[in-house]
Formats: structure tokens, C-alpha cells, sequence
């Protein structure tokens, strides 16, 4: 092969394309690294693995609790309803709506009196009583205090202080009894509830008598009514039925107790005193039992009434 040959063979070859061999890794799909547990690092165990748990239900806020609760009570005063919030800031949303449905089957069973016996309370009465008595029987006198800062024991009338404020003296009164002499109206029904401790007991055939006397400082008195500045004592003469002294006779040898006692009052001249015909007499503590079997009776027919839907 000549010299010129050799070269033009050269050139051809320069001229052709050139082919690369592919690699394989790049051909090959790529995998991830394997990694190896060092040997000085224990696998967690399966006591302690993670699982996968249900989403808790979302909570109200307490301004809705509070708001709804409120709202079934009837509380529109902005007293009571602080009170409904801090009941469920204190004892949680779940409590307080426990209570209010406790509230509400009392009240749908024939309602609460007070512990005096002398009215019937509302149902933000119930449920206020209700968790009362529940932190109080438990023990939990921090929250007692944070739901109910106010003490409720009643406050003695200041009678100078009154007085001094009424728009009439007590002196005044006779005056301006005469000046309504000539116009009297007519009182139809007259009632009058005596709380306290009987003393020393008459019995007859047919009913007891017994004498009550009231000494103790006016409590609780509206502001701007004419006042006394000394009470006088105000001497009772309670006539009570045998059916009606029966069902307190055992009862009110309880030192702990107090008798209630609700009739119709007339003043009696010959003996100076007022004479009260007994209509109703029960104790503080007959009506806490009475209340009691009343909620139980109501518990047990709301847990029938589940029982039947669950397997209904």
C-alpha cells in the first residue's frame, strides 16, 4: 500500500461517527442504599411501636358550653352565667353537660325546693345545687370556692344604716297609715312558713300547740323600706294536726334537724301573740331524703328507658 493510500484510509476513518459503549449503571434502574442497623442500636420492640389511634373528637369551646348551657337553664343575668362558665372551666365540658341533664330530669320529675322547703327552685337552681353538692361531698373545696366566690350565707341588715337611707322613718309609719285608713284593700289568702326548733309541746286529742319565737336580725331586707332600729321579739302560737305532727314527731328529736312549718296566721288579742294553723309541716332532713329518693327513682327510670333503646 502506497503512501497516498495510507492517508486517505486515515481520513475515512476521521470521518466516521464515533460509538460509545453504554454503561450499565446507566442503563440499570437506580435502588435505594441499603442501610445497616449498627449493631450497638437495639430495634425498638413491638411493645413500644407505634400505633396508629383513632382522631379524638374535636372538644366545644367553653364559650359554647357555657352559651348552651345557659340557654337550657333560661339564665339570661350575667351573674349566673359567669357562674355556669366557671363551673365548666373548673370541671371540664363533659362534667357540666352531665350535670345540666341531671338538672334537666329533676326538674322533668317534679322540680327541687329549697333547702328551707319554702319555694321551689329554678332549673339553674338545680343544676347550681347539683354541682355544689357534688364538690362538697368530694372533697374538691378549691373548685368549690373558684365556681362559688361568694359566700351564701345571709347577711345580717344593718337597721341604723337602713334607716338612715329609707325614704320614711319607722316613726313616719303611723302617719302615713292614716292617710290610707279610709282605703283599705282585702287580703284573700294569708300564709306564713315558720323554720326553726320547736321548744316545749302541748298534746290533745287531735292536734298539739306548741309556741315559736322570733328575736333574730332581719336579713336580706330591700333597700329603702322604713325599719326599726331594735326589733321587738315576735311570739308565735303554732296549732299542728296529729297527721300533720306525725310525720315529724321522731323526726325532730334530731338535733341536727329543723322543723318547716307553712299555714295561715291571725292575731290573736287575748294572748298577744300570732296564732299560725299548721297547713304543711316537714323537716330539712325529710326533704333531703325525699329529694334523694327522687333522683334516684329519676336515674334509675332514665337507665330503663337506655336499657329498652339499646335493645330496641
Amino acid at each position: 500500500m502506497s503512501k497516498r493510500q495510507r492517508q486517505r484510509q486515515r481520513e475515512e476513518e476521521r470521518s466516521k461517527p464515533k460509538s460509545h459503549k453504554p454503561q450499565n449503571h446507566v442503563l440499570e434502574k437506580a435502588s435505594p442504599p441499603e442501610t445497616e442497623t449498627p449493631s450497638e442500636v437495639a430495634k425498638p420492640s413491638s411493645a413500644v411501636e407505634a400505633k396508629p389511634q383513632p382522631a379524638a373528637p374535636v372538644a366545644q369551646p367553653t364559650w359554647a358550653v357555657t352559651r348552651d348551657i345557659a340557654q337550657a337553664l333560661g339564665e339570661k343575668e350575667q351573674n349566673p352565667i359567669n357562674q355556669i362558665r366557671r363551673a365548666v372551666e373548673c370541671l371540664g365540658t363533659d362534667y357540666a353537660s352531665q350535670f345540666l341533664n341531671a338538672a334537666q330530669r329533676v326538674e322533668a320529675a317534679g322540680g327541687m325546693r329549697t333547702t328551707e322547703g319554702s319555694r321551689r327552685r329554678t332549673p339553674g337552681g338545680i343544676f347550681f345545687h347539683l354541682v355544689r353538692q357534688f364538690l362538697i361531698r368530694s372533697g374538691r373545696r378549691k373548685e368549690l370556692r373558684q365556681i362559688f366566690p361568694y359566700s351564701t350565707k345571709p347577711k345580717k341588715h344593718n337597721l341604723a344604716k337602713a334607716a338612715s337611707q329609707a325614704a320614711a322613718s319607722w316613726a313616719e309609719r303611723r302617719k302615713l297609715m292614716q292617710e290610707i285608713a279610709d282605703a283599705n284593700g282585702k287580703a284573700d289568702v294569708v300564709k306564713i312558713t315558720l323554720i326553726g326548733k320547736l321548744g316545749k309541746v302541748v298534746e290533745r286529742q287531735g292536734f298539739v300547740m306548741t309556741i315559736m319565737k322570733h328575736d333574730q336580725p332581719l336579713i336580706n331586707m330591700p333597700k329603702g323600706l322604713p325599719l326599726p332600729e331594735k326589733l321587738p321579739p315576735t311570739t308565735y302560737t303554732v296549732y299542728i294536726g296529729n297527721r300533720q305532727w306525725k310525720r315529724i314527731k321522731e323526726a325532730i328529736k334530731n338535733p341536727e334537724d329543723v322543723v318547716i312549718i307553712e299555714g295561715v296566721q291571725i292575731y290573736d288579742a287575748e294572748s298577744q301573740t300570732i296564732a299560725v294553723f299548721a297547713m304543711s309541716c316537714t323537716t330539712k332532713l325529710i326533704e333531703q331524703i325525699k329529694r334523694e329518693s327522687q333522683r334516684q327513682k329519676v336515674l334509675g327510670e332514665t337507665e330503663s328507658e337506655e336499657i329498652e333503646q339499646a335493645h330496641s
